[in-house]
């Protein structure tokens, strides 16, 4: 006998192609005015991306049900079928991720008092959705799904000193943005205890 199951050498020594497919779209547009006027240097524009990404993985060996039928381990038959995995499939999972992105952007620079000063800032508005689907017996069986959303303000200053034709000074004081993640559930039987209280083992 062999395995963590009890099965049988003739179930672990099936064939067990993994099949792994990936579809990705991405959609990305952006506009830009600029201009001048009494010797300041203006710019303004606008950012949008969208990106949707499909993943997923199967393995079938064919006939691990069966035989492990015939072993008499038919209670090991019903946790191969879940609410997704299909005859023979021992591990199922289909992901989706979906983010979409969105900002407002403009900056200024001109030469005076110093050599030259630019500020600019950048309002931006991102959401990220997230469905995972587990199944199998090699799985724990689950469908999370998830979305985070946030908005926020980056800022930046730049101040140049020219001290001379070899020699630049250059300062910059600016402020960054990131999305956050939802938090991917923990299929590990080891994980944090917390882990395991709110997902399960």
């Amino acid at each position: 006998m062999g395995g963590s199951l009890g099965l049988s050498d003739r179930v672990y020594t099936l064939d067990a192609p993994l099949d792994d497919a990936t579809k990705s779209k991405v959609w990305t547009q952006e506009l830009r005015l600029t201009g001048a006027s009494q010797g300041v240097r203006w710019l303004v524009g606008g950012f949008y991306a969208h990106s949707k990404r499909d993943y997923g993985q199967s393995v079938r060996p064919k006939g691990v049900d069966s035989l492990a039928a015939a072993e008499a381990l038919r209670g090991y038959a019903g946790l191969v079928q879940g609410a997704h995995a299909r005859i023979d499939e021992l591990f199922f999972s289909d992901l989706h991720n979906k983010l979409t992105q969105s900002a407002l952007f403009g900056e200024a620079r001109w030469q005076r008092p110093i050599d030259s000063t630019s500020r600019g800032s950048a309002l931006l508005q991102v959401q990220r959705d997230r469905s995972l689907i587990f199944d199998g017996a090699f799985a724990v069986a689950t469908g999370p799904t998830g979305t985070t959303d946030a908005s926020g303000l980056s800022p930046r200053l730049i101040v140049s000193y020219k001290a001379s034709n070899a020699l630049t000074l250059n300062a910059q004081a600016s402020r960054g943005f990131r999305l956050g993640e939802s938090t991917i559930p923990s299929t590990n039987a080891c994980a944090l205890t917390q882990d395991t209280l709110t997902y399960g083992p």
